[in-house]
């Protein structure tokens, strides 16, 4: 049982518990486009997905409004249901798709962490996760846009946390590869 009366402080909670249809329109159309907004980013290139996974986290959160106790305001609680949400995803790409030693040997840069946050080279760094085949980038996006720890991916993944690491490094000289057009 929630610790604070469902909905907090947001008037839309009680209408929507109801299933209230004119509050479940007035509440996707409040917070649609900051949630579209939040999943293309963290999808991007793949826009094919953004549509579902969007409705899936205002299905999910319609659900689970019960569980709201209002000590946040309600966009940030759909917010962290579209992070898990990515998160999620990240997390059934990497296992699904089994990364291999197609990287090769690269020469080890640093620096790479600076270049994924640099505003000048960002249309550079579109262009090269888009290249990465979708393990990598799901990789590194949950790494480096998420900030989830190594340990955190690897209890979420279910593998060891020297794993995760072998498997970042292997998308990082990718990645660096691609960058430097090799």
């Amino acid at each position: 049982m929630p610790s604070a009366p469902p909905g907090g402080a947001d008037p839309l909670v009680t209408p929507l518990l109801a299933r209230d249809r004119k509050a479940t329109a007035e509440f996707v159309a409040e917070h649609a486009d900051v949630i579209h907004a939040y999943v293309s980013r963290r999808l991007f290139p793949r826009a094919d997905l953004v549509e579902d996974m969007v409705q899936d986290v205002f299905m999910d959160a319609l659900r689970g409004l019960d569980r709201y106790r209002g000590d946040a305001p309600l966009r940030h609680w759909l917010l962290a249901i579209a992070r898990h949400k990515v998160q999620d995803y990240y997390r059934g790409r990497v296992l699904e798709v089994e990364i291999g030693e197609e990287a090769g040997d690269l020469a080890a840069e640093p620096g790479i962490d600076l270049w994924l946050d640099r505003e000048n080279v960002s249309a550079k760094v579109k262009e090269t996760m888009s290249a990465l085949p979708e393990s990598y980038r799901c990789l590194l996006l949950w790494r480096y846009w998420e900030k989830a720890s190594a340990a955190e991916m690897a209890t979420r993944l279910g593998k060891t946390e020297k794993g995760v690491e072998r498997m970042l490094a292997r998308a990082r000289d990718h990645f660096r590869g691609r960058w430097q057009g090799e």
